[in-house]
């Protein structure tokens, strides 16, 4: 009999944090406004890629965390913004050194975490590649996994400490796979020039 209800309790716990990770991409508030970090980023004009956005149109409707059309669309924008900044070598895989040069801050409370975030990701994002999208270089995975990393140990100088910041980090932290956009806000995306 415990161990039938240790199940059910252990079922019923494993549903609810499935459908807290399984929400609507938070928007409100952005977390670039949580995390004060793009104007010390020199790299985010290349995320930013007008090219790339018309390739890869954000899908129409809700986007969902878990919706494999925005999966899609949020991998192979980046291997794109990765292709046009030589970020990818002949075989579509990260060029580790170009990587390395372009990621990196002069500011001294972000760079740190930065180079942190960036070695880490660098040795576990191929783990993260869902081998069903065509999209394959592990550009995506890679800076989902920086903007993660950055943001849930965003440095306090950057931080907006407010119970809407706090409940977004708090739900990163949870949900290890959901993603962030940090670097984009609602208004730069497809709207920047070049």
């Amino acid at each position: 009999m415990q161990r039938i209800i240790v199940f059910v309790v252990y079922t019923v716990g494993l549903a609810v944090a499935q459908d807290t990770c399984n929400l609507t991409m938070p928007t409100d508030p952005p977390p670039g406004e949580c995390c004060d970090v793009i104007p010390i980023s020199p790299f985010v004009p290349m995320l930013l890629s007008k090219d790339c956005w018309k390739k890869y149109p954000r899908p129409s409707g809700s986007v969902m965390a878990i919706d494999p059309a925005f999966k899609r669309h949020d991998i192979c924008y980046l291997e794109c913004v990765f292709s046009d900044n030589a970020l990818l070598g002949a075989d579509l895989s990260l060029n580790v050194t170009a990587v390395r040069a372009k990621f990196v801050t002069t500011d001294t409370t972000l760079s740190p975490v930065l180079s942190v975030a960036v070695t880490t990701c660098l040795s576990s994002y191929s783990s993260l590649r869902d081998p069903t999208l065509e999209c394959q270089s592990g550009a995506g995975e890679f800076t989902n996994c920086v903007a993660r990393r950055v943001f849930t140990v965003c440095p306090a100088a950057r931080w907006t400490a407010s119970t809407e910041c706090d409940a977004l980090r708090d739900q990163m932290t949870k949900c290890p796979t959901f993603p962030i956009k940090l670097w984009c806000s609602a208004h730069s995306r497809g709207n920047t020039k070049g």
